[in-house]
């Protein structure tokens, strides 16, 4: 397995979290592979990025034949706030727009899912208080005590075992879509 991310501090991060995991500092828009990876992730990447599909093309690049890309991103332009100007993101996506853009890169779109579903109105309460970025304080949606978080990770673990199967959850705070090159 190997991982990647732009920035040092996060690679820091990161290699303090996981073990077993070749890292690196890349660009996701000048990956130096071709045909390498069985699969290839980016989690909350592209809207980061303001040209996405360049990035997907590179992912498409990055991966074998028959392989496959995994993403996931912000859902919605209308729960755009002060934490996505904080984050740096250049947008959050409608499942049309993120579908186009990854076909555009050249592969098939194979699944497309809604996520963080049942937590959607905890999130879209946090965001509408948090609309300014002045006045944001970006740990805020991580402070919402012991019980609380049980319950989310209990929400969260049940959207999880709908998505194994395969369900296609119609909204939520996040997408995730599978995708694969041709073989």
């Amino acid at each position: 397995m190997t991982g990647s991310e732009l920035s040092p501090v996060g690679l820091g991060f990161a290699a303090k979290r996981v073990g077993g995991v070749r890292l690196m500092q890349m660009d996701g828009r000048r990956i130096p592979y071709e045909n390498a990876f069985d699969v290839v992730g980016a989690f909350d990447v592209l809207e980061h990025i303001e040209d996405d599909v360049a990035v997907l093309r590179q992912m498409r690049q990055a991966v074998a034949p028959g392989g496959g890309i995994i993403v996931s991103v912000p859902q919605h332009q209308w729960l755009w706030s002060g934490v996505d100007e904080y984050g740096g993101h250049c947008r959050r996506y409608a499942r049309r727009e993120l579908v186009e853009k990854i076909s555009a890169a050249g592969l098939a779109v194979e699944h497309v899912t809604s996520f963080m579903t049942l937590v959607l109105p905890a999130m879209v309460a946090a965001r509408f208080r948090s609309r300014d970025a002045a006045s944001l304080d970006p740990a805020a949606e991580l402070k919402v005590g012991t019980a609380a978080n049980a319950l989310f990770g209990f929400l969260c673990a049940c959207e999880a075992r709908a998505i194994v199967r395969r369900w296609s959850l119609p909204v939520g705070g996040s997408l995730l879509a599978v995708a694969r090159k041709s073989a």
